[in-house]
Formats: C-alpha cells, sequence, structure tokens
C-alpha cells in the first residue's frame, strides 16, 4: 500500500492560520463504489465558510484498497504554513524588528536615524561593493548595531 500526502489549503481548519489539533478520528467508508481515496481530495478541499460544502470537516486521510491519502499536516508543518499565512495576511509579528525599524503599539515604524544607514548600505551594494566591504566601511565610521554594538 502506498502513502501520499497532499495539503487541503481550501478546507477551513488548513487557512485557520493556527496549530490545528484533532479532537479525534473517525474512519468510514465512503460507501462509493470506484471511487478512489486520491479522488476524495478535490471534494472535501472545500470551505465551509466561504460556502463551497455544507458542512464544516477537517478531513485527515482517505484510504482504499490500494492507496492512502494523508491531508493533515504535521504539527510543523501547519506551524509553517501557519506563519506563512500571517506574513501574507500582515499579522505576523516579528520577535526583533530589523534594522532601520522599530516597534511601537505592536507595529513596524522606521527609525529614522537607522534609515539613513539602510539608504547608504544599499547605495553602496546598488554601485557594486560587496557585503564585507560595506560591513568595513560602516565599522570605520563606528556605525552601530541594531543592538547598539560598535
Amino acid at each position: 500500500m502506498k502513502l501520499f500526502t497532499k495539503y487541503m489549503t481550501r478546507n477551513d481548519c488548513y487557512t485557520a492560520g493556527r496549530k490545528i489539533t484533532p479532537k479525534g478520528i473517525m474512519v468510514h467508508s465512503t460507501a462509493v463504489p470506484g471511487v478512489m481515496a486520491a479522488e476524495w481530495f478535490s471534494r472535501w478541499n472545500k470551505s465551509y465558510k466561504a460556502g463551497e460544502i455544507n458542512r464544516q470537516v477537517c478531513v485527515h486521510a482517505f484510504v482504499d484498497d490500494k492507496e492512502v491519502w494523508q491531508y493533515l499536516l504535521s504539527i510543523a508543518e501547519n506551524s509553517k504554513w501557519a506563519i506563512r499565512r500571517r506574513f501574507q495576511n500582515g499579522t505576523y509579528k516579528i520577535a526583533y524588528p530589523p534594522y532601520g525599524y522599530d516597534y511601537m503599539d505592536g507595529k513596524l515604524f522606521i527609525n529614522k536615524e537607522q534609515a539613513e544607514i539602510v539608504k547608504r548600505i544599499f547605495s553602496e551594494a546598488l554601485a557594486g561593493k560587496g557585503t564585507q566591504k560595506i560591513a568595513d566601511g560602516l565599522n570605520l565610521d563606528k556605525i552601530p548595531t541594531k543592538r547598539g554594538l560598535v
């Protein structure tokens, strides 16, 4: 028997943007002769919230006499997917803002002093300087790092 994995990205369980914790697993016959496990993907990869299906379900897998099609993401995969989803919709919170930005009230704002250094870095890079030469120049001019180190 072969095992396949596929992502149900339209299903509400996977668009939730958070870790999925199954409440239980139910195994039952599809009762549809000739419809193989792989064919059920398109039937259940739909959103209840969007009105594409008439019931809310989290599909984990389908089994037939030849194949197992697994649709539930592992916790690690689901967490990575949730991070990507939050990046896409603008709700991802990074632990430490990048150089040139500061946090205020949970939002990123441009740090005007550091923004000038960022402009310098980009100008030098566009002029053909390599990263080591740019870093050497910043160190020579005693430009502090994000954490204030010189």
